[in-house]
């Protein structure tokens, strides 16, 4: 380190996020969170995005590095969910390849098309090869938590994403996230560590 220091309100997605950049520059880092117990719910980084990416990094490490395993669950999109490479390429999209029966990127023809043009446009390095093996040797399990009874709650706010309305459109966003809930029991997925 270069002997400059940081220190960050807050252990949510901003501040771990400006932790892991700062540190990135040579500042030494330290993060004060006023409710050490809460849940911090963060991306998994299944996909080509990233941001989601370097989210999922920064929590993971900071995670680790505190060892505060209880604290974090990692979300799990309805992207992480599609047959292709997008979760293939990543270590830990590649242990929910066999869950489920019904695959939500074959809920529409449009869907399939879509995520087929994704797929071929997959590159770069498996996300494991960012990071160091001591972050990598962990125990993982899945936690489902239900969104009985919220489904339009939670609808109204993905058409809120306006590039997916427009690059999907509602009739077959809406499809396809039915079809995403119904393969989890009206559940979103997420991943937490197991033990150590």
């Amino acid at each position: 380190m270069t002997g400059k220091k940081a220190i960050i309100i807050g252990a949510g997605i901003a501040g771990l996020s400006a932790s892991c950049y700062l540190q990135m520059n040579g500042f030494d880092t330290e993060i004060f969170e006023k409710n050490p117990k809460s849940k911090i719910y963060t991306h998994l980084g299944v996909g080509n995005h990233f941001d989601h990416v370097e989210i999922f990094l920064a929590s993971l490490m900071y995670m680790v590095d505190n060892a505060l395993f209880d604290s974090f669950i990692f979300y799990l999109d309805s992207y992480g969910m599609v047959s292709t490479r997008i979760r293939k390429k990543h270590y830990l999209g590649k242990q929910i390849i066999s869950l489920g029966s019904k695959k939500p990127d074959s809920s529409t023809f449009k869907w399939f098309i879509i995520t087929s043009v994704i797929n071929s446009t997959i590159s770069g390095n498996e996300i494991e090869k960012l990071i160091p093996s001591k972050y990598l040797d962990l125990d993982w399990e899945f936690v489902a938590n239900s969104i009985k009874g919220y489904e339009k709650t939670k609808f109204s706010a993905l058409m809120c994403y306006e590039s997916q309305m427009k690059l999907f459109g509602e009739k077959h966003l809406a499809k396809f996230f039915n079809r995403h809930h119904e393969n989890w029991n009206s559940s979103e997925l997420f991943l937490k560590v197991k033990e150590i």
